[in-house]
Protein backbone atom coordinates (compact mmCIF):
# COMPACT_ATOMS: atom_id res chain seq x y z
CA UNK A 1 0.00 0.00 0.00
CA UNK A 2 1.00 3.64 -0.35
CA UNK A 3 1.30 4.12 3.41
CA UNK A 4 3.59 1.10 3.70
CA UNK A 5 5.78 2.29 0.85
CA UNK A 6 6.00 5.78 2.33
CA UNK A 7 6.91 4.37 5.72
CA UNK A 8 9.75 2.39 4.18
CA UNK A 9 10.87 5.31 2.03
CA UNK A 10 10.16 3.18 -1.04
CA UNK A 11 8.37 3.92 -4.29
CA UNK A 12 5.77 1.98 -6.17
CA UNK A 13 6.84 0.23 -9.36
CA UNK A 14 4.74 2.68 -11.37
CA UNK A 15 6.43 5.70 -9.75
CA UNK A 16 9.86 4.18 -10.31
CA UNK A 17 8.99 3.42 -13.93
CA UNK A 18 7.75 6.96 -14.54
CA UNK A 19 11.03 8.32 -13.23
CA UNK A 20 13.05 5.79 -15.23
CA UNK A 21 11.49 6.72 -18.59
CA UNK A 22 12.36 10.38 -17.97
CA UNK A 23 16.07 9.61 -17.50
CA UNK A 24 18.60 10.58 -20.18
CA UNK A 25 19.96 7.02 -20.14
CA UNK A 26 16.52 5.63 -21.02
CA UNK A 27 16.09 8.23 -23.77
CA UNK A 28 19.45 7.17 -25.19
CA UNK A 29 18.38 3.51 -25.03
CA UNK A 30 15.10 4.25 -26.83
CA UNK A 31 16.99 6.26 -29.45
CA UNK A 32 19.27 3.30 -30.14
CA UNK A 33 16.31 0.92 -30.37
CA UNK A 34 14.45 3.34 -32.65
CA UNK A 35 17.53 3.71 -34.90
CA UNK A 36 17.55 -0.08 -35.36
CA UNK A 37 13.96 0.11 -36.62
CA UNK A 38 12.25 -1.63 -33.71
CA UNK A 39 9.28 0.77 -33.75
CA UNK A 40 8.78 0.59 -37.51
CA UNK A 41 5.80 -1.30 -38.86
CA UNK A 42 5.61 -1.18 -42.66
CA UNK A 43 1.97 -2.28 -42.68
CA UNK A 44 0.83 0.78 -40.72
CA UNK A 45 3.22 3.42 -42.07
CA UNK A 46 1.37 4.29 -45.29
CA UNK A 47 -1.67 6.54 -44.75
CA UNK A 48 -4.97 5.31 -46.19
CA UNK A 49 -7.23 7.42 -48.40
CA UNK A 50 -10.44 6.08 -46.90
CA UNK A 51 -11.07 7.94 -43.59
CA UNK A 52 -12.36 4.81 -41.84
CA UNK A 53 -9.35 2.78 -42.94
CA UNK A 54 -7.04 5.64 -41.90
CA UNK A 55 -8.60 5.77 -38.44
CA UNK A 56 -8.18 2.01 -38.08
CA UNK A 57 -4.58 2.23 -39.32
CA UNK A 58 -3.75 4.92 -36.76
CA UNK A 59 -5.33 2.91 -33.96
CA UNK A 60 -3.43 -0.24 -34.91
CA UNK A 61 -0.18 1.75 -35.23
CA UNK A 62 -0.70 3.24 -31.75
CA UNK A 63 -1.38 -0.20 -30.25
CA UNK A 64 1.73 -1.65 -31.88
CA UNK A 65 3.84 1.28 -30.66
CA UNK A 66 2.54 0.94 -27.09
CA UNK A 67 3.21 -2.81 -27.07
CA UNK A 68 6.75 -2.31 -28.35
CA UNK A 69 7.38 0.58 -25.95
CA UNK A 70 6.37 -1.68 -23.04
CA UNK A 71 8.88 -4.25 -24.30
CA UNK A 72 11.59 -1.58 -24.42
CA UNK A 73 10.77 -0.51 -20.85
CA UNK A 74 10.96 -4.12 -19.67
CA UNK A 75 14.27 -4.70 -21.47
CA UNK A 76 15.73 -1.49 -20.04
CA UNK A 77 14.59 -2.46 -16.53
CA UNK A 78 16.27 -5.85 -16.99
CA UNK A 79 19.50 -4.22 -18.15
CA UNK A 80 19.49 -1.92 -15.12
CA UNK A 81 19.07 -4.89 -12.79
CA UNK A 82 22.13 -6.70 -14.17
Amino acid sequence: TAAGLAGLGARSRLDAEREMVKSPLFEQFVGAVRAKGFFRDPETEVPKENPEEEKARQQIAAEIYEERFRKVVAKFRTKLAT
